[in-house]
């Protein structure tokens, strides 16, 4: 038998493996790691760079892709190693800080999620007092509270060593929540119009696949942390594992559904690969038609068409990505 530590006693058992099977792990381990440090990099150097982007919503997917960042940089190379040589090589204190980060990290996401989701939401079916109170104040306001709430809640519980039912509340008490939202937004739907519909349908898809992804990556994980200890435990820590680095790939999946969507950000990829983004003022680089081009109206002409023209012309106005 192998043990993780051969001088210490009880040490944790070292599972053998066969030759091929650390080369082959650590190939696609480093991959994922590597594709989630660089798409979340080039999310944050596009909306930092360009002057263009610097708008509350971008100010979230830039909070997001920072969470994303750490959680590639520092919490799956973590979890790779453990998987693969099955075994913790680091110490108690930074198991706890490790395990503390990680929780802080995922509620950081899922605030963020939720927040960009409602945002988009709040600005396809409300576009007339979307710019009036979705302000760059507010969002850095959410942004903050967002990451404070998170720190708190991640560190406090693994610290403080607060009982696991205690999670289990907290997640159960997110997902009545995310099924109230979802409720509420349906009664409202058959409420509305046919053009109000329409226009909710697009948030509506929006909301789908920020959803869609997360839960694809995350509720294997969940499941199987409450269904484990009422089986008493049956499935073995490299399953559990494998489910927590499946759900960290939600990670990197965020650059493809909050980036790559975007024709902007196709824009600042050619930019940045071509290394225009040296240059002076490329900053000031436009990478979308402003809102006056749209009407052929000059920004000293101070034109104010009325709402039902722009919903004619241009139903989706104030998104400008």
């Amino acid at each position: 038998l192998l043990f993780c530590y051969n001088s210490v006693n009880n040490s944790c058992y070292k599972e053998s493996r066969p030759a091929y099977f650390r080369p082959l792990l650590y190939t696609i381990t480093w991959t994922v790691i590597l594709l989630t440090i660089i798409g979340n990099l080039l999310v944050i150097i596009s909306i930092s760079h360009f002057k263009q982007l610097h708008t509350p919503t971008n100010y979230l997917i830039l909070s997001l892709a920072i969470t994303d960042l750490l959680m590639g940089g520092f919490i799956m190379p973590q979890k790779m190693s453990q998987i693969i040589d099955t075994c913790w090589y680091y110490g108690d204190f930074f198991c706890k800080f490790y395990l503390g980060t990680v929780i802080m990290l995922c509620t950081a996401s899922i605030i963020h999620l939720s927040v960009i989701s409602l945002d988009r939401y709040y600005a396809v079916c409300h576009p007339l007092s979307y710019k009036v109170v979705v302000t760059v104040s507010v969002t850095v306001y959410f942004i903050l509270i967002s990451w404070i709430l998170s720190a708190l809640t991640g560190y406090t519980i693994i610290f403080l060593e607060l009982n696991m039912k205690g999670i289990e509340y907290i997640y159960r008490n997110r997902s009545k929540s995310i099924k109230d939202l979802s409720q509420h937004v349906q009664t409202n739907e058959q409420k509305k119009d046919a053009a109000s519909q329409r226009k909710e349908t697009k948030a509506a898809k929006t909301l789908a696949i920020v959803l869609g992804v997360f839960l694809f990556c995350w509720l294997p994980f969940f499941l199987c942390n409450i269904i484990n200890p009422i089986l008493n435990h049956p499935a073995p820590p490299i399953t559990t594992d494998i489910l927590a680095w499946i759900g960290y790939m939600n990670s990197t999946f965020n650059p493809l559904v909050y980036g790559f969507f975007y024709s902007w950000f196709r824009k600042c990829l050619k930019i940045i690969a071509l290394g225009k983004i040296f240059k002076a003022d490329s900053s000031r680089t436009k990478l979308f038609m402003l809102i006056t081009k749209l009407f052929n109206v000059t920004p000293k002409q101070n034109v104010l068409l009325p709402y039902e023209e722009n919903y004619k012309y241009n139903p989706l106005l104030p998104c400008n990505t």
